[in-house]
Formats: C-alpha cells, structure tokens, sequence
C-alpha cells in the first residue's frame, strides 16, 4: 500500500473497525466532510488530518491530537475535546456551540468566525491563536484561559468557592449549571 493509499479512509465503517482494533494514528488522513457525530474517538492522532467541513457533533474527542488539522467550517456542537491538542488548528467558520474545550491547548490556532456560543473554556491556552470575528454569548465560559496576547482571563461573576457553594446549596438555590 502506497502513502497516498494509506492516508485514506473510505468510508464510517472502515474508520470505526480500524479504531476499535486499537489504530489510532490518522495523522493526514482525509476525511473531509465526514459525518463522526456522536463517535467516541478518545486518544487519536488526527494532527495534520483534513476534516474540512466534516461533522464531528457531540463527538468524544478527549486528548485527540488534532494540531495542524484543517477543521475549516467542521461541525463540532457538543464535542468533548477536553485536554485535546488543536495547535496550529484551522478551525476558521468552525461551529464550536456548547462544546468543552477544558484544558485544550488552541496556542496559534486560527479561530477567524468561529462561533464559540455557549462554549467552555476553562484552563483552556489561546496563546497566539487568531479570535478575530469569534462569536461569543454570556453562557460562554472563559475562566483561566491564556488569552493570545498572554495576560489570563477569568470569569470572576461564575466563579464559587465550596464554602459559598454549600451556603447557597442549603439556603435551597439548586441550579449551577453556569458555575465554575
């Protein structure tokens, strides 16, 4: 099998066979407009990989390599990509609604009218990445992230120590879903 062949999945079920039998470098594979909503691809290598325009929503991505992947207009509503390498990522015009990126690393990363509405990001390294045009709510959660000029944003008006927590739990208030 030549490189060009390898770097080649042909449709879902060979991408599914081949990682439940362990594989999990796909690294510069293309798998440009794929539909993987909803699989579970914990730990795999798709750095480099083209995914453009793929739909990877509510996808478990958790510590996946995707570092210089081309992730341009994919589709990642609800996707865990916690802790996941995106790097030097296109993510530009990426659908990243409600996804978690806690403690992913985004360091030069080009988010150029990502929509990051209602997104997580915690602990989260936006070094050097480009935010130009991101679309962001208030659900959006920055709380300490690397910022790409450096300094560290937190979410100070979402942020409850356990003391308070627990007060407010016993006072009878039980939703907190925005809290950190």
């Amino acid at each position: 099998m030549d490189e060009k062949e390898s770097t080649r999945i042909y449709d879902l079920q060979e991408l599914r066979r081949r990682y439940i039998a362990g594989e999990r470098n796909f690294s510069g594979f293309d798998l440009k407009n794929f539909h993987l909503s909803e699989f579970f691809l914990v730990d795999i290598n798709l750095s480099g990989a083209n995914l453009e325009d793929a739909s990877l929503g509510g996808a478990n991505l958790i510590n996946s390599n995707l570092s210089h992947a081309n992730l341009e207009r994919v589709w990642l509503n609800s996707a865990l990509l916690i802790k996941a390498n995106l790097s030097n990522a296109n993510l530009r015009n990426a659908k990243l609604v409600n996804v978690d990126l806690t403690g992913a690393d985004l360091t030069g990363a080009d988010l150029t009218g990502a929509d990051l509405t209602g997104a997580v990001l915690i602990d989260t390294n936006l070094t050097d990445a480009n935010l130009t045009d991101i679309k962001t709510t208030e659900q959006t959660i920055f709380h300490q992230v690397t910022m790409p000029d450096g300094r560290i944003q937190n979410d100070l008006n979402r942020t409850l120590s356990a003391e308070e927590l627990l007060r407010r739990y016993g006072e009878g208030e039980r939703n907190f879903q925005d809290k950190i």
